[in-house]
């Protein structure tokens, strides 16, 4: 089921507009929350607006989802991002949490294998790790 979720997700970032924002109804809280190496934002139409951005900034480019794991409500999904051409331009990971409705409630693009949350002192408050 979550690898289907997750390919759902990854098809979201090449969609029109209208057709983004009714899947990410059916995968995302209200209040999710997105975060990447260069940015992060909080809400369903703000993280639309920033898959937006993306396609103008990568035309014709897509996801293709490679690897999903998952426990305890966390998921892990390792894809590539290939180019109009089809060629692969990057790989990478990304790390959601669901609520208890099964929706992704935060989702983080990262390098590595492992989830850790700092606190505003610098220091580790959780870790979820997959194998």
């Amino acid at each position: 089921m979550l690898d289907e979720k997750w390919a759902t997700y990854a098809k979201a970032w090449s969609q029109p507009d209208d057709e983004r924002n009714a899947t990410l109804a059916t995968l995302t809280s209200v209040d999710v929350v997105y975060t990447d190496p260069t940015a992060q934002v909080e809400g369903r139409d703000g993280f639309s607006a920033h898959i937006g951005q993306f396609q103008k900034d990568v035309p014709g480019a897509h996801f293709e989802i490679i690897d999903v794991k998952d426990h305890h409500n966390q998921s892990l999904a390792r894809w590539k991002l290939c180019g109009k051409d089809g060629n692969e331009m990057m790989q990478g990971t990304s790390h959601a949490s669901l609520n208890e409705d099964g929706l992704f409630t935060g989702n983080e693009m990262m390098q590595g294998t492992s989830h850790a949350s700092l606190n505003e002192d610098g220091l580790f408050t959780s870790f979820t790790g997959f194998f």
